[in-house]
């Protein structure tokens, strides 16, 4: 194929790995850093510390590089570059902060490049100074209007550009040669008196840019012909030699000027290595590094404002979606020169040097959070153990890239943690945005990897360790049916579980299995959408068997052989008739039987809203089932709709003699389980169920312990509880299992 221009059948351009992807990094990458801000980090901190500088710098490069070759050769990339493979690999949500982060920088790196050829051009002709602004707003809208023609065009005058670019290189380079002396050379290696070591990372920051270029190449990803061949290839390539240039020019202008004249005059240094009649390489040189990156930033800028849109993330950005001839993001571009003159018009009100400085350290920030979330996207696939992350580039583990989050982090950190900080709010910020849309995306991504790989972990963990009365948590097994006729069970369920357990909702159907796949998988979803759209934190359940009783115990068996087993089962209490409706007593001796507590919902005409103060009495007859009423009552204070609750202890004796004894007791019982909790012994010799309506009318929950009935007593058991019951608030019969403590 041909390496420019060629168009595909579905519209747009296809590149090769040298004109789509190596040339334009190397361009990127070899700029304003090299010519204008390299021999003045060298003369001010030495050249040993910009050694290190350059090789962190080249290291978070290269490992991100290793990130980037492993998912592009895992996945079928299409345009949006950076934002494509963040977006796929942590979701919608990381991909669309990120997303709008880079384009932003890569907008910022326009006016960056821009600025750094007006100001190179005004030290070349001093008499331009006074029309710095007109110049660098000049070339701001030539830059916008020959990418407005097409990345075809840009791509055209690459190659002549490379070639200006190599030939500058190769004379400025020649020439140190000549005035290369090991005593100078020696005498710069260490920082010079006036260092302040403090400015190490305020140095990075300036020349970090330099190792940025290679973003341009991936962020073309959808104008390649083959990314997964030509991202790998051409961006190792380009960082390759990027960096043999970067050492060579650092060493050998170190050994051949003072460092106050590398740090005074770091451009006219390229000059005075030259021969007068060559000096005007130096010229054309810094002119094609600064229009050639600024044309590669202004053209895949676009690209990853157009990928965002066209996932439909934001509103605001679905406009910029729409591609013109060759699928061109004119409207993207459009901005992009927007954003790009505002820079330049700030930037041109500031003194000369200063502002491509700054610029410099706010592109540092956007692009390490850019570096950052690639190498934690490549880690997540990998560390993961997902069996569809099958890389064709074999050079990369996990490690590689966590120590690029290492370095990421730690640079960002370091270079401004005020900065970082602002960085850090303005992702979460659009992360909780979109997250709070609930997207749904057609594609997966390898979070759910992560976190199945680390789900198996703590499964395995959980069910090598003891179970201990401390370690309880609230795990219930709601027999909801179907949940909306049932929302009472399905909410004290989750009340009761208040974020520290699991709930799971069950639903049975009786029948013919073989005859009901169909009905029971259309349940299943029903159930998993009643969970979605009213934000039920449950795990549906729902089985097909030929009686519903068989089906209980079933599911109850099943669940009680896992590590997160039910520690408790939550079933409704018949309003129709006492009882549990066509449930028999068996049922409960089951759930017993497999250590579970048993809980019988009866709703009352309560409504809780979280406005109204509530009451929650508790009728003690000791701790083998008031330790799980306590607790119980405990959590539902930790619900948002329970927050203004009351929890009331109440002990009925039949002689005022009692009355001492029972306050020490329910006294040292509240000591003891650190709870805020108010206490009534009540003197009375009237049945209990009239104590109970007297007392707890007006409650909004009562709670009552209950012993399990047999099948004879079963009709004289259920009759007795219903009359315990008050008729306004709701009731919840409780029976523990022994062996919660609230002690502990």
């Amino acid at each position: 194929m041909r390496e420019s221009g060629q168009r595909s059948q579905a519209g747009g351009y296809r590149f090769g790995t040298l004109s789509g992807v190596y040339v334009p990094c190397l361009l990127s990458l070899l700029g304003v850093v090299l010519y204008l801000r390299m021999n003045y980090v060298t003369g001010m901190a030495g050249l040993g510390l910009t050694l290190i500088m350059m090789t962190i710098a080249i290291s978070i490069a290269l490992l991100t590089i290793l990130s980037v070759c492993a998912m592009v050769t895992n996945m079928e990339i299409r345009g949006g570059g950076a934002y494509f493979l963040i977006s796929r690999v942590l979701g919608p949500e990381s991909g669309g902060a990120i997303g709008l982060t880079l384009y932003l920088a890569q907008s910022v790196s326009v006016a960056f490049h821009i600025i750094g050829f007006t100001e190179a051009l005004v030290l070349d002709f001093p008499s331009l100074a006074p029309w710095f602004r007109e110049i660098t707003l000049g070339t701001g809208i030539a830059v916008f209007f020959i990418t407005w023609l097409g990345a075809d065009w840009s791509i055209r005058g690459q190659y002549v550009i490379f070639g200006l670019l190599a030939g500058s290189i190769l004379c400025f380079l020649g020439g140190t040669l000549f005035r290369f002396t090991p005593d100078v050379f020696l005498l710069n290696f260490m920082p010079p008196a006036s260092y302040d070591g403090r400015h190490f990372w305020t140095y990075f920051a300036i020349l970090f840019p330099a190792a940025t270029g290679f973003l341009v190449g991936l962020n073309m990803s959808g104008d390649l012909a083959d990314p997964a061949r030509s991202i790998p290839r051409g961006m190792l390539f380009a960082i390759g030699s990027a960096a043999a240039v970067y050492l060579l020019t650092i060493c050998l202008f170190a050994g051949a000027f003072p460092g106050t004249t590398l740090a005074e005059e770091p451009y006219r240094c390229f000059h005075d290595v030259l021969p007068a009649y060559l000096r005007w390489t130096v010229s054309v040189g810094i002119t094609a590094a600064s229009i050639s990156s600024a044309l590669g930033t202004h053209l895949s800028a676009p690209r990853v404002l157009q990928a965002v849109a066209r996932d439909d993330l934001l509103p605001l950005v679905r406009y910029f979606a729409k591609g013109h001839a060759n699928d061109e993001p004119r409207r993207a571009t459009l901005l992009t020169g927007i954003i790009a003159g505002s820079i330049l018009a700030w930037a041109s009100l500031s003194r000369v040097g200063e502002s491509l400085n700054q610029v410099a350290g706010l592109l540092t920030q956007f692009f390490l959070s850019t570096y950052f979330l690639l190498n934690l996207a490549a880690f997540v696939e990998s560390y993961a153990k997902s069996p569809s992350f099958r890389p064709r580039f074999r050079f990369f583990h996990w490690g590689t890239a966590l120590a690029g989050c290492l370095l990421c982090a730690g640079a960002s950190v370091l270079i401004n943690p005020w900065g970082t900080a602002v960085v850090v709010v303005i992702l979460v910020l659009v992360y909780r945005y979109l997250r709070s849309r609930g997207l749904e995306t057609v594609y997966g991504d390898a979070r759910r990897g992560l976190y199945y790989r680390n789900l198996r972990t703590s499964l395995l963990v959980l069910a090598e360790r003891p179970d201990a009365p401390r370690n309880w948590r609230p795990v219930c097994m709601v027999f909801s049916g179907y949940p909306e006729s049932r929302l009472h069970l399905v909410s004290y369920g989750c009340w009761f579980e208040a974020g520290a357990g699991l709930v799971y909702l069950v639903r049975v159907l009786e029948g013919d299995p073989d005859h009901l796949q169909e009905r029971r998988r259309n349940a299943e979803n029903e159930l998993r959408q009643f969970c979605r759209e009213r934000r039920v934190p449950a795990f549906p359940i729902v089985m097909a068997v030929p009686d519903l009783e068989s089906g209980m115990r079933g599911v109850m068996q099943i669940m009680a052989s896992t590590p997160a087993a039910p520690n408790l089962a939550l079933f409704g209490w018949s309003t129709r008739q006492p009882g549990m409706g066509s449930l028999r007593p068996g049922i409960l001796r089951f759930a017993r039987g497999l250590d579970m507590g048993v809980l019988l919902l009866r709703p009352g005409r309560s409504e809780i809203r979280p406005e109204i103060p509530k009451r929650i009495d508790i009728w003690w007859r000791g701790l083998k089932n008031g330790a799980l009423m306590l607790l119980l009552a405990h959590l539902l204070t930790w619900n948002w709709e329970w927050k203004r609750s009351r929890i009331r202890i109440l002990r009925v004796v039949s002689d005022a003699a009692e009355v001492p004894e029972a306050q020490a007791d329910l006294e040292s019982l509240i000591h003891r389980a650190r709870m805020d909790v108010d206490f009534t012994v009540i003197v009375s010799s009237d049945p209990i169920a009239e104590i109970i309506h007297r007392e707890s009318a007006d409650a909004t929950l009562v709670m009552l312990g209950f012993e399990l009935p047999t099948e004879e007593t079963f009709t004289e058991w259920a009759r007795h509880q219903a009359s315990l019951m008050p008729a306004g608030p709701d009731v919840v019969l409780v029976h523990g299992t022994g062996r919660e403590d609230v002690f502990s």
